[in-house]
Parts: C-alpha cells; structure tokens; sequence
C-alpha cells in the first residue's frame, strides 16, 4: 500500500514494505516520510537559483531532467505515473531512476504515443501530462529549471 508523499502515492521496493513495516525500522521509515513533507514544501515555495536551501538541496536536478526528457521524448505515455521509479541514497538527495519501462513508448501499438506533434494523447486516458503532472508542474513553474 506504500504512504502518501509529497502528494503522490508511494510504493516501496527495497527494502519491501513488509521489512520497513517491522517496529525496528520505524525511525526509517519515519525519516523518509519526513523527507517527502519537507520536498512537497520545498517544491510549492522555492526555485532552482535557491540552491541547497531550495528543493535543489532535496533532489537531484539533472537526474529529473534526464529522467523527464528521456520519456518526454520516447512519448512514454505511462512515464512519471504508473512507471516512474526513484531513490533515495542515504544522506543523498532524491534520484529519478533508473529509468524503464518503454513498452508503451516509441510507436508501440498502444496507440496513444504516436503523435510527435502533441505532448500528451488524445485518446484513451490521454497518458502522463508530461509538463503538469504533480511534483513536476512545480518544478516547470519554475524558469531556472525549465530552462535548465
């Protein structure tokens, strides 16, 4: 079932959420919910120019980046949603990655990825709304990492 973080539903991978469920490993998983409070407040009211005091001191930028173009231009419709995955090394800041998942990408015959004139499809659930989907419409309201 994972937890609610930075308003986005979060799954654990490793370690399994049956092992950071166990009473030892209640301070870890504390401090990561902690961590995604503190980067949903970061994204909301800081910009990329406010460096380590900002959401850039939380997340890795060029890893969200690359992360972003790579499916933005493969048109991975289920990109940053349904097939997104990061981490979180210890003491280290929020890595988008690794990056997979590419079955509904590049002309597949899902159908909806494959327009390169439009940025999100006009059939079926339409797939990712690559520049508005949460976590990323603050970061592209930001100037500094657009253009970036």
């Amino acid at each position: 079932s994972g937890f609610n973080g930075a308003g986005r539903s979060i799954r654990y991978v490793y370690p399994k959420e049956v092992a950071i469920e166990r009473p030892e490993r209640d301070p870890q998983q504390k401090y990561i919910q902690r961590f995604f409070q503190d980067f949903s407040r970061a994204l909301s009211r800081t910009t990329l120019a406010d460096g380590d005091s900002g959401y850039a001191g939380l997340l890795d930028v060029d890893a969200a980046i690359d992360h972003h173009l790579l499916n933005v231009v493969a048109f991975n419709v289920d990109a940053l949603r349904l097939s997104g995955y990061f981490h979180k090394p210890r003491g280290g800041k929020l890595t988008f990655g690794p990056i997979w998942d590419f079955d509904r990408a590049l002309g597949s015959t899902d159908g909806r990825d494959n327009n390169p004139l439009v940025w999100r499809s006009a059939s079926g659930d339409r797939g990712t709304d690559f520049f508005n989907y949460p976590w990323w419409n603050n970061l592209f309201r930001d100037l500094d990492f657009w253009q970036r």
